[in-house]
C-alpha cells in the first residue's frame, strides 16, 4: 500500500501543489483497498491522519501527540523550534493552513466510506456464546465459522485491560490453534469439549462464536471486526 508518513505535512518541501498529490494519491490507494473490503490497517491510518490534522490545526502547534510513534525530547525541542521559525514566516503559515484545509475534508470523506464498510460488515457477523459462559472472562477460546466454509477456526484469547489517564484501555491477543471441519454431529459445543481436555488449564474456558454471513478479505477485515466484537462484549460483562 502507498503510505502517507506519519509527519508529512511538515516534511520535505511544504508546498501545497506537492502536498495535494501526496495525499491524493493516498487516498486514491486507501479507496481501493475498501472497494475490496480490505479494511485495516487502512482505516486505522486515516484516523490517525485525520487527528494528527485536526490536533495541529486545532492547537495551533505541532505537539507531541502529533507524532506518537517516533518522538522523541530533542525531536520535540527541534519540532517547537521548527514551528517558532514557522510562525515567523506568515507565507509558510498560510501555505500550512491552505494544505490542511484542503486535506481534513478529503480524510474525513474517506474516514466515513471506511467506518460505513466497518459497520457494514459488523452488521453481517454475530457474537454468541457456546454453551455456559463463566465469571471469569478474560481467558478463553474464539470459533470464527465464515459462510460457506466447512472449517471452523479456533482461537485462543487473552483480553489485557490497563488504565491510562484519563480511561481504561483494552488489548485481545489472538492466538491461532486450528482449523476444524466441521461435520454431522460434531457441534461447537463438542468444539468446546475437546479443548477442556486439550487445555485443562482452562476447565470451564469462556467459548464464543463468531458467525459470519459475508465473503470478505480475512486478515484485512474480518478478523479485525471479530477482535473488536469480542472486546465490546468482553467490556460489556465486565461493566
Amino acid at each position: 500500500m502507498k503510505e502517507l508518513p506519519h509527519d508529512w505535512l511538515t516534511q520535505g518541501h511544504i508546498d501545497f501543489e506537492y502536498k495535494k498529490y501526496l495525499l491524493l494519491a493516498y487516498l486514491q490507494e486507501v479507496k481501493q483497498q475498501f472497494d475490496h473490503q480490505r479494511l485495516y490497517p487502512f482505516l486505522a491510518d486515516l484516523v490517525f491522519h485525520y487527528n494528527n490534522l485536526l490536533s495541529i490545526k486545532q492547537n495551533g502547534e505541532l505537539i507531541k501527540k502529533s507524532f506518537p510513534q517516533r518522538i522523541t525530547k530533542a525531536d520535540l525541542r527541534n519540532l517547537k523550534l521548527i514551528y517558532e521559525k514557522m510562525v515567523a514566516d506568515e507565507p509558510l503559515m498560510e501555505e500550512l493552513n491552505d494544505i490542511m484545509s484542503f486535506s481534513i475534508p478529503r480524510l474525513k470523506a474517506a474516514l466515513d466510506e471506511g467506518k460505513e464498510l466497518y459497520e457494514y460488515v459488523e452488521s453481517k457477523v454475530s457474537l454468541t456464546p457456546v454453551g455456559i459462559s463463566p465469571l471469569y472472562a478474560k481467558e478463553g477460546y474464539l470459533l470464527v465459522q465464515e459462510r460457506l466454509k466447512v472449517e471452523t477456526k479456533i482461537f485462543r484469547y487473552e483480553l489485557t485491560v490497563f488504565t491510562g489517564a484519563e480511561e481504561k484501555y483494552r488489548a485481545l491477543n489472538l492466538q491461532f490453534l486450528e482449523s476444524v471441519r466441521r461435520r454431522i454431529g460434531h457441534t461447537f459445543e463438542h468444539m468446546k469439549l475437546d479443548l477442556v481436555k486439550r487445555f485443562p488449564e482452562l476447565p470451564n474456558p469462556a467459548t464464543y462464536l463468531l458467525d459470519a454471513d459475508i465473503m470478505c478479505p480475512y486478515q484485512e477485515t474480518l478478523i479485525p471486526v471479530a477482535k473488536r466484537s469480542l472486546v465490546k462484549e468482553l467490556a460489556g460483562r465486565a461493566a
